[in-house]
């Protein structure tokens, strides 16, 4: 089977295919289409998937076609049809059917190619955000500059910051793929501190 011509035809067109169709399920960010008052942080996200997507499942269809040049050039290296019409029917179903888990398993791939390029630029965009995040959770939902107000007003304030707090707290789980929770805010923030005490 190593030199039947045809049946490596038939794998360079499920490689093409493979890496077409992957390319063309793109791993989309529901959150591009939020409104934010300066930038919006999820098009990092993405710009960063669709890149890396793009070189990697383009690289696989051209292997498929790769293939295609090599049995092309070596036209009497490999021999022709070797086996029967069912047999190739055969092969082109096995082919179909590994053509799902394959692709599903490259797109898995391709996503931790891709997180290891956009977690470290999210990480420092988001600096500023989780250290804000950080100092309210851990000071009693109050700013620096609060902290020193009497009960009545400390109480108005830690209102207005819990209600900004869930948001942006929100936002970063989102951009981090953490899955979310309704716990208490100290331990979302233990869930998200490790991301930026190790960058």
């Amino acid at each position: 089977m190593m030199r039947d011509k045809t049946t490596w035809r038939l794998i360079s067109i499920a490689l093409t295919c493979i890496g077409l169709f992957a390319a063309l399920l793109k791993s989309g960010v529901p959150e591009l289409s939020a409104t934010y008052a300066d930038f919006n942080p999820f098009f990092i996200k993405q710009n960063e998937i669709e890149l890396v997507m793009k070189w990697f499942f383009t690289g696989i269809a051209f292997i498929g076609i790769f293939i295609q040049v090599i049995l092309i050039i070596g036209e009497n290296t490999f021999g022709g049809r070797k086996y029967s019409t069912r047999t190739y029917i055969f092969i082109s179903v096995l082919l179909i059917a590994a053509a799902f888990p394959i692709t599903k398993t490259v797109n898995i791939i391709g996503n931790e190619l891709a997180r290891s390029r956009w977690l470290p630029k999210i990480v420092e965009n988001q600096r500023d955000l989780y250290l804000d995040i950080e100092f309210l959770i851990e000071n009693d939902y109050l700013r620096q500059n609060q902290l020193a107000l009497k009960d009545s007003d400390r109480e108005m304030y830690r209102k207005e910051n819990l209600k900004d707090l869930y948001p942006h707290i929100e936002q970063l789980e989102k951009l981090l793929d953490i899955s979310q929770s309704n716990s208490e805010l100290k331990t979302r923030l233990v869930k998200i501190k490790p991301f930026f005490k190790t960058n």
